[in-house]
């Protein structure tokens, strides 16, 4: 069995705004797979949001910057940031 390790509420978060940015494009995850030059199974691991998996590296958002954009790709994480930030102050 694999490793799993746990994920932050910042990278789901991201890993979520990464899957929006895919979506909105109306790219399907075959075609952007090829596109990031990853498998499919990775892209999966990557926009599934879960307590575990695959983390967000700087290869890939250099790569999701590359296809899809990098001011795209830097609203993803700020909007990422910005929710995390409003659900630590409603605490």
């Amino acid at each position: 069995m694999s490793k799993q390790t746990k994920i932050s509420k910042y990278e789901a978060a991201v890993k979520a705004g990464l899957r929006k940015i895919r979506v909105e494009k109306k790219h399907l995850m075959k075609q952007a797979a090829k596109e990031l030059g990853i498998t499919v199974k990775k892209l999966e691991d990557i926009e599934t949001v879960r307590d575990y998996g695959c983390h967000i590296t700087i290869d890939i958002l250099s790569s999701y910057m590359k296809v899809y954009g990098s001011g795209m790709v830097s609203c993803s994480i700020m909007e990422a940031h910005q929710e995390l930030y409003k659900c630590n102050l409603s605490k």
